[in-house]
């Protein structure tokens, strides 16, 4: 325990280390050894118990006090550490709603923490780079669409299962769902290679009437 509050104490040592599970883990060891000291079984338990308010204000308590001692030279942890905060306060407001949010378990609190959204939000005049997929149910002005080339759009394993096969029928769905995505302008390209190889330009735009087959 000694060890473990001096590598606290390391202004290198990044507290967010601290993993829910791991210290279910600890106690779980604890417990079930007779031969540990039942001061430090009390002491594990009693962390192991710590709810996740109480743990991330001693966090933020810790960082302060280093730079309030001036021991904060810009180094990427403190940086990585006003984003957590920023990160934790927004949780805060959104489970704190409730009485009840400060009872959440530490593990709980530290799952919602990993998973959390640290992107800014992008100003409203941002170009958004999406994926077909990650487009689904969303609508744009313009949208231009890259890539519709064979084996790309279409993908090569959808090719290889023919063009009557399952994943060609995925394929054509996922290109319905980029194009449906416009509400004025559709822009669709693709080039003569890719990394190298030179590719034939997507079957979904000859389907379309975009194109002539030339013979």
């Amino acid at each position: 325990m000694r060890r473990a509050r001096r590598q606290w104490r390391r202004p290198g040592w990044i507290f967010w280390a601290i993993n829910g599970d791991q210290l279910e883990a600890l106690g779980a060891l604890v417990a079930a050894s007779d031969a540990v000291p039942q001061e430090l079984r009390q002491a594990v338990a009693s962390l192991v118990q710590w709810q996740y308010a109480q743990f991330i204000q001693s966090a933020l308590a810790y960082f302060d006090s280093v730079e309030k001692a001036g021991q904060n030279d810009g180094n990427e942890q403190y940086v990585e550490y006003a984003t957590e905060r920023t990160v934790w306060q927004g949780i805060l407001r959104e489970v704190g709603g409730e009485d009840d949010a400060y009872l959440l378990p530490l593990g709980q609190f530290l799952q919602e923490l990993a998973l959390a959204n640290k992107t800014p939000e992008a100003p409203s005049n941002a170009v958004r780079c999406l994926t077909v997929h990650s487009s689904k149910g969303l609508e744009f002005q313009h949208v231009y669409l890259v890539g519709m080339a064979e084996d790309q759009l279409p993908s090569f394993q959808s090719k290889k299962a023919g063009d009557d096969s399952r994943e060609m029928q995925e394929e054509r769905r996922n290109c319905f769902v980029a194009i449906t995505r416009t509400i004025e302008t559709l822009t669709m390209s693709y080039g003569e290679k890719y990394n190298g190889w030179s590719k034939r330009s997507s079957r979904f735009l000859f389907e379309m009437g975009l194109l002539e087959v030339t013979k």
